[in-house]
């Protein structure tokens, strides 16, 4: 359960009891957990100010962190996000898209081919604690992408190769969908191979 902070609704305003997750009145969700959630583009200012609000009380409350990490990457401010989402897990969140995502603003907006590697064995380490809380069709996924792009379009080899890496997404159930919100965020298109 998630202890709440924000004494209004990002969305509508409405007030808020402890420990809801979506809003009565316009079942927006309260705090933003994932890309899951849905908020919209023109929301982002309204939930975006009413994190803020709540930080200046508790400025490192990792739910709140995250959530406005969220709001940060889809406006695709990938360094403000990355820095919000490492407070959140600074601050004891377990939770696996926040470690996914984390990992996903590491690229900065890039292609994983143009990144050093040093930053490349980062996004392995957070892939695979996201994966180790939750095993998700997206972040094997993900790690195809990287394992392809960089190790792959590099001739190096690595194990798993993103050949196993898509098979095990594609057995954990991987969607379109959400394959469609990755290289949103990422803003590279999706390799013909994957």
């Amino acid at each position: 359960m998630v202890n709440v902070i924000c004494p209004k609704c990002p969305n509508c305003g409405a007030p808020v009891e402890n420990d809801v997750k979506r809003c009565e009145y316009c079942n927006s969700p309260i705090i933003i957990t994932s890309f899951a959630d849905s908020f919209q583009l023109p929301d982002i200012n309204k939930y975006t100010s009413a994190y803020k609000g709540a930080l200046t009380s508790a400025p490192d409350d990792p739910n709140l962190n995250a959530a406005i990490g969220f709001c940060y990457m889809r406006l695709k401010m990938y360094s403000q996000a990355r820095t919000c989402f490492q407070k959140a897990i600074d601050g004891g969140l377990i939770n696996a898209d926040t470690f996914f995502y984390t990992a996903v603003c590491l690229l900065d907006g890039k292609k994983a081919f143009l990144a050093k590697r040093p930053t490349i064995d980062k996004i392995q380490e957070l892939i695979e604690a996201a994966r180790a809380i939750e095993d998700k069709g997206i972040y094997a996924y993900f790690h195809a992408y990287i394992k392809f792009d960089y190790f792959k379009r590099k001739s190096l080899i690595t194990s798993p190769n993103y050949v196993e890496l898509l098979r095990k997404a594609q057995r954990l159930g991987v969607s379109e969908h959400d394959i469609g919100i990755l290289f949103d965020l990422l803003r590279v298109e999706r390799p013909s191979e994957l």
